[in-house]
């Protein structure tokens, strides 16, 4: 049996009719919560961020891919040595429009560096970096065994 009120209203219970009325002021807070995030995510509670990496071997090179959305090469640096590649840089916050709601926000933003130990030893003079479409694309080539050229000694005459 349904309860019903006395006074003969629309059948809602005073309980749902008080969190009905609450609705609105939910939404809200989550709207405003969500704003919050967005405008003071990196000067409140920066969340340290690294990009997504590849890294493969062929015979001759060692490549690492690295997803950099959004970014231009002059925003990042690159730093090589016999075993070590390490990415660094700043993403720059999105700007909205003005009034716009923000419903989610996953893109991180700020510095971020990342290292990663190579398979291999690469020789960091003949090494090279390209970015396309937003993927940063560092090739590594071995490092090769020198031959080091042995000199005649030259006894002095004493």
């Amino acid at each position: 049996m349904l309860n019903r009120p006395a006074s003969g209203g629309t059948g809602m219970s005073e309980k749902r009719r008080f969190f009905a009325h609450l609705h609105p002021l939910d939404s809200l807070t989550s709207e405003l919560r969500l704003m919050l995030d967005h405008l003071c995510l990196e000067r409140l509670a920066p969340v340290p961020w690294e990009p997504v990496c590849d890294v493969y071997q062929t015979p001759d090179e060692v490549v690492v891919t690295v997803e950099l959305p959004g970014m231009m090469r002059d925003d990042v640096d690159v730093t090589v040595t016999v075993n070590t590649v390490t990415v660094a840089g700043r993403r720059p916050p999105i700007s909205l429009p003005a009034r716009s709601i923000v419903h989610l926000h996953q893109r991180r933003f700020g510095a971020f560096k990342r290292s990663l130990a190579l398979p291999a030893a690469v020789d960091a003079e003949r090494s090279s970096a390209t970015m396309a479409d937003g993927v940063l694309t560092i090739t590594l080539p071995h490092r090769r065994a020198r031959q080091v050229p042995i000199q005649e000694k030259v006894e002095e005459a004493g």
